[in-house]
């Protein structure tokens, strides 16, 4: 079993100008170290289980900020996130420019860089850091 608590709150620092700060703990019960398994089969399927399930610690914890701005009536929508897993320095960056161009038409541009050792959570996925476009069509 486990718990996860998330305590945080909004704040607009201006009309159009949003912050939300978040801080995350997470209690998980009977933890064991996969590091103080001997046998190395057990050892490295307990630190995959372990990372996969983000529960490399009895309670990690971790923080999360994201600042959103939009402007022109809403049309620009522009919104900058951090997330940071504080035991195995973990951490995500996720950034977003959004355009509508008119009543049907949404224009996007993103990216998300991820940061970390690869037998973390997140920095597992280093690899996949990316940067993308999205046109939608809205009806």
């Amino acid at each position: 079993n486990f718990y996860t608590a998330v305590f945080g709150g909004d704040y607009n620092i201006r009309e159009n100008l949003n912050l939300n700060i978040q801080i995350i703990y997470k209690k998980i019960e009977n933890w064991q170290d996969s590091e103080l398994i001997s046998d190395p089969l057990s050892n490295a399927l307990a630190r995959s289980v372990n990372t996969n399930s983000n529960q490399n610690s009895a309670n990690p914890t971790g923080y999360s900020v994201r600042l959103a701005y939009k402007m022109w009536n809403d049309s620009l929508e522009t919104e900058l996130s951090y997330l940071k897993w504080n035991i195995k320095n973990d951490s995500v960056v996720k950034s977003k420019v959004s355009y509508s161009l008119n009543d049907s038409y949404k224009l996007s541009f993103a990216g998300e860089s991820y940061f970390g050792p690869t037998n973390s959570p997140i920095g597992r996925f280093k690899d996949l850091s990316a940067f993308y476009s999205e046109l939608r069509y809205l009806f």
